[in-house]
């Protein structure tokens, strides 16, 4: 069973006891502020687009979201880490799959508990398997590797797939719309 999951101000290694990179995360919690953050760890801010930071561990980054507090529906207050997440890439749908069947067995088997699915209405090209603790969502998300994404009649996707394995409060900007999306079977 996740431990630290029945306190919301649990921090990431705490809840990811065991999954590398989480292990490497003392004291970092969601609702920290980017302060506190950059005080923890050797943060920097993404290039691009988005509000937070992020850093590599090995060869796995790893993302900190930061509410801005002007998403819709958001009850995060600007400026606190609403989600911590890894972002990790595989070269084949086949492979990406896999891995988040995996993982999804893992925090499955800690949690005690199946999660709840969820995937856009259409194209269907992500699906997120949802945990939810005390208004923490634990969360793997597979994006290129939905079951419809055959049936995808847009431009070429790009081969391979991403995994994403996190943390968020509900309302964070990070985590995919579940009210926006449908629920489906879990792989």
């Amino acid at each position: 069973m996740l431990v630290g999951c029945k306190r919301p101000d649990a921090d990431v290694r705490t809840v990811f006891h065991g999954f590398t990179p989480f292990d490497s995360l003392a004291g970092v919690r969601l609702g920290l502020t980017s302060e506190e953050l950059q005080k923890l760890r050797p943060v920097k801010k993404p290039t691009g687009s988005g509000t937070g930071y992020s850093e590599v561990i090995g060869d796995v980054p790893v993302v900190y979201s930061i509410s801005d507090g002007l998403g819709a529906g958001s009850t995060v207050p600007a400026g606190m880490v609403d989600a911590v997440e890894t972002v990790m890439q595989y070269p084949t749908d086949a492979e990406a799959k896999a891995r988040f069947k995996q993982l999804i067995g893992q925090v499955t088997e800690r949690i005690g508990s199946r999660p709840k699915c969820y995937a856009p209405p259409l194209p269907m090209t992500w699906i997120s398997a949802i945990w939810e603790r005390n208004g923490q969502l634990i969360y793997v998300t597979g994006v290129g590797i939905s079951p419809t994404r055959a049936k995808y009649a847009g431009p070429p996707l790009t081969p391979g797939g991403t995994v994403r394995l996190g943390m968020g409060l509900r309302g964070s900007i990070a985590l995919p719309e579940v009210p926006d999306s449908v629920s489906v079977p879990c792989p």
